[in-house]
């Protein structure tokens, strides 16, 4: 079967999503038209046995010509031959793989091809006249009609001209010469077939048109879908739906680039002698009662959770979306932050905790780091080293947060701090100014 079906993985994945869909909603198809074939074969069936001949309406129009066996064979072949092929898809979408296109055309010719048998049948049993405007000439429409689930405009259009086609050949073929004026001699003429054999063919438009848009939007659909999934993969799931939805609004994709970020560190104080003792269940839980409505204050200030680390976490602003004033934005989050553990240690929600935040903003490299299989978004330099030691000293100053004199000099009009003694930062050469602002 490789050789003839091709492998749903060797297409990008929009398009891979989209195949499979398309196999389903083919598979519902045939379904229906092996269903439909079914049930049209019992009621003929059942009207040539079980209605009187003397009250029977098709033995009536037809004169008792009607070819009742013909029929029925052509009635149940259709279903059989759509039932198989719902069996094959079936198995098609159990091995992954989907069909060429040169099948799919065959089987809406063939598909087609059945009232024009039937037509056929008819004209020569019970004449011209009753076969050319017979209903089984609206079977067409009802495959033109269901080529739409086929995701196509080919497909829709081929199965319309198929449809016209098959019938004008048989029109030209019985119908009487062209200018008949008789009543009788108009359902024989061939104006009214050439009439409706453009109507199929436009039914056939119609229905690839229709196809197409519908196929047009699901891919959009399903490519944006990706790339929303590619960006949350990227940065976490901890991103906020604000932040991608931006990201997907204009078209961003992050690159590998040197940029001015803010960067937050939180570190829990005394989290190791709280976890002593406690079941895991019980640190998990702490955490995420502590984290969650955290996170929501780095989410609702335009900021990424770069990384967890274990007992806090990073933060940054300014990175892969800036607008402007990421320092402000990261003060103003630290401070929420501080304010909503506060809140959180007195309405009794979580265990009576400290926390320490650190905050520098300079330049950096940003950008994804990986495997082709694993890639995440990181921010790497002395900035983020920098932002990290800070958040440190709060021990040493017995501080909540702390800042460097390029974000203090930054907020100090809307958060004045108290100027900390110059300080030696491990790592570096040079003291750093610091700035207590909680």
């Amino acid at each position: 079967m490789a050789k003839l079906f091709g492998w749903m993985k060797d297409l990008p994945p929009a398009e891979e999503a989209l195949a499979l869909e398309m196999l389903k909603s083919e598979r519902l198809r045939v379904g229906f038209l092996a269903i439909t074939g079914a049930v049209v074969a019992l009621i003929s069936l059942c009207v040539a046995t079980l209605v009187p001949a003397h009250d029977n309406p098709v033995v009536r129009v037809t004169n008792g010509k009607l070819p009742l066996q013909g029929v029925l064979i052509v009635l149940v072949g259709m279903a059989l031959y759509e039932g198989l092929i719902f069996s094959i898809i079936g198995v098609a979408l159990r091995r992954g793989v989907r069909p060429p296109e040169f099948v799919r055309f065959g089987n809406a010719l063939i598909e087609v091809s059945l009232p024009t048998v039937v037509t056929i049948m008819l004209a020569r049993t019970a004449g011209p006249a009753i076969a050319l405007n017979s209903p089984a000439i609206l079977i067409y429409f009802l495959f033109i009609g269901l080529s739409t689930l086929r995701l196509r405009f080919s497909l829709g259009l081929a199965t319309g001209a198929a449809a016209a086609v098959q019938y004008l050949a048989v029109a030209v073929h019985y119908a009487a010469p062209w200018g008949s004026t008789t009543q009788l001699g108009f359902f024989g003429a061939l104006e009214p077939c050439v009439g409706r054999a453009l109507m199929m063919l436009l039914s056939g438009l119609a229905a690839g048109f229709v196809a197409g848009q519908i196929r047009k939007r699901v891919l959009a659909s399903l490519a944006l879908l990706e790339e929303r999934n590619r960006l949350t993969s990227l940065f976490g799931q901890h991103v906020s739906p604000a932040v991608v939805d931006k990201l997907l609004a204009e078209g961003a994709t992050p690159g590998t680039e040197m940029r001015t970020v803010s960067v937050l560190f939180l570190d829990i104080r005394g989290f190791t002698s709280y976890a002593e003792g406690r079941s895991p269940e019980e640190v998990v839980g702490y955490l995420n009662r502590l984290f969650g409505p955290l996170i929501g204050e780095v989410n609702r200030h335009g900021g990424i959770i770069n990384k967890f680390l274990g007992d806090g976490f990073m933060a940054v602003f300014g990175a892969p979306l800036d607008d402007g004033r990421n320092a402000e934005n990261a003060v103003e989050a630290g401070v929420a932050i501080a304010r909503k553990v506060d809140e959180l240690n007195r309405d009794g929600s979580i265990p009576t905790t400290r926390v320490g935040l650190g905050l520098h903003v300079g330049r950096a490299v940003t950008g994804s780091v990986g495997s082709a299989d694993r890639k995440e978004y990181t921010i790497i330099g002395d900035t983020v080293n920098l932002a990290a030691r800070v958040e440190q000293l709060n021990k040493q100053f017995a501080s909540t947060f702390l800042v460097t004199e390029p974000v203090y000099q930054l907020v100090k009009q809307r958060y004045p701090g108290e100027e900390l003694p110059t300080t030696e930062v491990k790592g570096r050469v040079g003291a750093v100014r610091l700035f207590r602002l909680l």
